[in-house]
């Protein structure tokens, strides 16, 4: 009977936890909240921070889909998010690191 029970507990926990992606509200992807938990950890809260020679996102002069390009393909030492966000998400997070800074301005930075 425990056995049981716990195993009914276990279940409803799973069953609670597995509700959305991170950073979803009302389906909706939120680029800041996933800019938090994928991100600052090289780019910083700001996106100036550089570290493992991360770009500083504050002075990045690359459009949207460049952004995307860059979220769901990687460059250099940062990881490709393509498999670990939705497509929705990555564009959510490039959006959001426009924010940042001047971004969006035409040139793009080299490789």
């Amino acid at each position: 009977m425990k056995y049981l029970i716990t195993c009914v507990v276990v279940l409803i926990l799973l069953l609670g936890c597995a509700g959305g992606s991170v950073g979803a509200s009302d389906g909706v992807a939120d680029g800041q909240k996933l800019y938090q938990k994928y991100c600052v950890t090289c780019h910083g809260v700001n996106g100036g921070m550089q570290l493992n020679g991360a770009r500083d996102l504050r002075e990045s002069a690359l459009g949207l889909e460049e952004r995307i390009s860059v979220v769901t393909n990687g460059r250099k030492l940062m990881a490709a998010y393509k498999g670990i966000l939705s497509a929705e998400e990555i564009r959510a997070v490039a959006a959001y690191t426009m924010s940042l800074g001047a971004g969006g301005g035409g040139k793009s930075e080299e490789e």
